[in-house]
């Protein structure tokens, strides 16, 4: 019984390992908008309230966030800067403050929709999705909208908690993140 288990267990491991831990939803554009992303506020807002500190240690960092644009979005002329509004009590006036600043055609939202918790006496956050959002500054309107899903570690093989809920680094789910991201962009026309 215990090696029907371990192959069982070693099986799902390999078939995880196959599967991408990062997968697009559908994604809804206005047919109208004919602009492309070019100098773009990335607003981030990943942490919960519903989640302890440690639990929110699973989501991207802002740094890493950033290495990822800039290594996946320079070649493609977009200039943008990222945003963090959990370091932030009064997000509205980050917001005014960054777009004053920085000045982007649009403004970027990232923000978690829902997560996933696994465990007993210590429950970590296993798998989330990632609401996303684009604003024409000039229209004052939302003209795309997408998801992305941080698959749990039995559908993707990979790991966002360290022992009892430490953190972790996560470049390679910023990584993923921006490729999905600009694969979804440039399919709806915007990149």
């Amino acid at each position: 019984m215990l090696r029907r288990f371990a192959l069982f267990g070693a099986a799902n491991v390999l078939l995880a390992a196959c599967t991408s831990p990062v997968s697009g939803g559908l994604s809804n554009k206005d047919k109208a908008y004919q602009k492309k992303v070019t100098r773009v506020l990335v607003a981030t807002s990943f942490h919960s309230l519903l989640l302890t500190e440690k639990q929110n240690n699973v989501f991207i960092q802002p740094s890493e966030l950033q290495q990822s644009l800039t290594a996946k979005w320079s070649p493609l002329g977009v200039t943008w800067q990222v945003v963090d509004f959990d370091a932030v009590t009064d997000k509205k006036k980050a917001l005014v403050d960054a777009v004053e600043s920085f000045a982007p055609t649009q403004v970027l939202e990232l923000h978690t929709a829902s997560f996933q918790l696994i465990g007993g006496v210590i429950r970590v956050v296993d798998g989330y999705t990632v609401d996303v959002s684009l604003t024409d500054l000039a229209e004052k309107k939302r003209v795309w909208r997408s998801t992305i899903e941080f698959r749990s570690f039995a559908a993707s093989g990979r790991l966002r908690n360290g022992p009892a809920g430490s953190a972790i680094p996560h470049q390679e789910d910023a990584n993923e993140l921006v490729d999905a991201l600009t694969a979804k962009l440039r399919g709806d026309g915007l990149l």
